[in-house]
């Protein structure tokens, strides 16, 4: 497999739930020099060290427990950033709070910022939360009403430009499409 280098940039792979961000994710760091900063990868690194004076599951820690994995994610982006390495960074970004965190590394590290959101279906959703729960997965969406909560109340993240992408497409489609529109941070 070829490897595309890439300049200096930020990916992020923004949008609902279950549009497969990390699987992408995964795909694009495979197939180029970025490194992927999953902010479901920071959650379970944290929910693995533990706050025993909080209760999990209470809505005041699930918020700030999530707050924190977008702010361990935003810190090893920014690491690897001033080591001039692009960064993949995916997340649903579904809250004002962490459009604003991504605006700002971009500005902080005066590295441009690409934003594709993934877009599916329910019946798509549907699947794959079925697929999750089959599997016995850890998911903080235990049902599909789970998720269409969650899209009521998503909050697309907005004075950027977003590039939308077919999530309904395969990984192979999707990372073609992303490195076609990276073309002009691509080094010969």
């Amino acid at each position: 497999m070829e490897i595309t280098k890439l300049a200096p940039c930020i990916i992020a792979l923004v949008g609902l739930p279950l549009t497969g961000k990390s699987t992408l994710g995964r795909a694009l760091e495979k197939s180029s020099n970025a490194l992927l900063c999953d902010v479901d990868v920071s959650r379970k690194a944290l929910h693995l060290e533990g706050d025993k004076d909080n209760i999990r599951g209470s809505e005041a820690y699930e918020k700030q427990a999530m707050l924190n994995a977008y702010i361990l994610n935003h810190k090893k982006a920014k690491e690897a950033l001033e080591k001039n390495i692009p960064v993949i960074l995916t997340a649903t970004y579904s809250r004002p709070v962490y459009h604003e965190m991504l605006k700002k590394l971009s500005e902080e590290t005066h590295t441009p910022l690409i934003v594709f959101l993934l877009e599916s279906t329910d019946k798509k959703a549907k699947v794959r939360v079925e697929k999750r729960a089959a599997e016995g997965s850890n998911s903080n969406l235990q049902s599909f009403t789970d998720y269409l909560g969650v899209k009521m109340r998503y909050q697309c993240i907005t004075d950027v430009e977003l590039l939308k992408l077919d999530a309904t497409k395969s990984i192979g489609e999707l990372v073609e499409l992303v490195l076609r529109n990276l073309r002009k941070y691509i080094i010969n």
